[in-house]
C-alpha cells in the first residue's frame, strides 16, 4: 500500500503554495533523490520519497493545475511553466479541505472513495492497454459502493414504511436511491429519484458499449471513457451533493 494518498499530497501541495507570497518552482517542492523537497518536509521530518512517490506527487501537481487550483505565472524565461501560484479556487479548496464538493462528500463517507474516483480518472488518461475500460469499471464500482454506504440494508429495513420484498431479495436499488436523496440535505422528490435512475441507466449503457468495444478488440475512444466518467461523477453528485 502507498504511504500517501493522492488526496493527502494534493492538500499538502495547496498548503505549501498558500503559505508562499511568491511563485514557487515545482522542482523545489518535489525535491530530488539527492535533495529533500518542501513536500517531503511538509509530510514529515523523516520522510524521503521513493522514485514512485515523487512521480505520484508530480502527477498530483498536474491534476491540481488541470483543475485550475494552481497556475503557472509564465514569469520565468527558462522555465515559464514550472513557477506556479495558488489561485482563489485553490484557496477555497484548501479552506473546505477538499479538492471539489464531490471529493468533500466522498471523503466524509470514506477517504478511499476519493482515491477510487481519482484513480478512475487517472486510468482514463493513461496510455497503457485496457486502462480506459478499467477506468469506467472502477467508476461504476465506486457508485455501487457509495450507494451501499449511504443507504445500507440496515437503515432501509429499519426505516418506517419499508416492507421486505416477497422474493426475499431485500431492498431494491430504487429503495437505496430514495434513501440517498433523502439524506442529501437539500430536499428531494420522486422526480429526483427518477433522474438518478435515468442517469444510472446511461452509465450502464456506456459500460456496455465499452465492454463491447473491448471484446471486439476495437480501439477504445478516450472521449467515450471521459463521457462515462463524467456520467459517473454526475450520478455521485446527485446522490451526495
Amino acid at each position: 500500500m502507498p504511504r500517501f494518498t493522492d488526496y493527502d499530497i494534493m492538500l499538502q501541495l495547496l498548503r505549501i503554495y498558500a503559505r508562499a507570497d511568491r511563485s514557487l518552482h515545482i522542482g523545489n517542492i518535489l525535491g530530488a533523490p539527492y535533495r529533500v523537497g518542501d513536500l517531503e518536509r511538509e509530510l514529515g521530518h523523516d520522510i524521503t520519497f521513493e522514485m514512485e512517490e515523487r512521480a505520484q506527487a508530480r502527477q498530483c501537481a498536474r491534476e491540481l493545475e488541470d483543475a485550475g487550483l494552481i497556475v503557472p505565472t509564465y514569469g520565468d524565461l527558462s522555465n515559464p511553466e514550472e513557477w506556479m501560484v495558488i489561485t482563489e479556487a485553490g484557496r477555497s479548496a484548501l479552506e473546505r479541505g477538499a479538492i471539489d464538493e464531490l471529493d468533500a462528500a466522498l471523503f466524509k463517507l470514506s477517504p478511499s472513495f476519493v482515491d477510487m474516483r481519482r484513480g478512475a480518472w487517472r486510468a482514463a488518461n493513461s496510455t497503457l492497454p485496457d486502462t480506459q475500460r478499467q477506468a469506467a469499471h472502477s467508476g461504476r464500482e465506486l457508485v455501487n459502493q457509495v450507494l451501499h454506504a449511504v443507504a445500507p440494508d440496515e437503515e432501509l429495513i429499519a426505516q418506517d414504511g419499508y416492507q421486505t420484498r416477497k422474493d426475499g431479495r431485500g431492498p431494491t436499488r430504487r429503495d437505496r436511491y430514495k434513501l440517498a436523496v433523502k439524506k442529501r440535505g437539500r430536499g428531494w422528490s420522486d422526480t429526483d429519484v427518477e433522474v438518478i435512475e435515468k442517469a444510472v441507466d446511461l452509465m450502464e449503457a456506456q459500460r456496455t458499449k465499452l465492454d463491447g468495444t473491448a471484446h471486439s478488440r476495437q480501439q477504445i475512444d478516450p472521449q467515450t471513457v471521459s463521457d462515462a466518467l463524467h456520467t459517473i461523477d454526475m450520478v455521485l453528485r446527485l446522490l451526495l451533493v
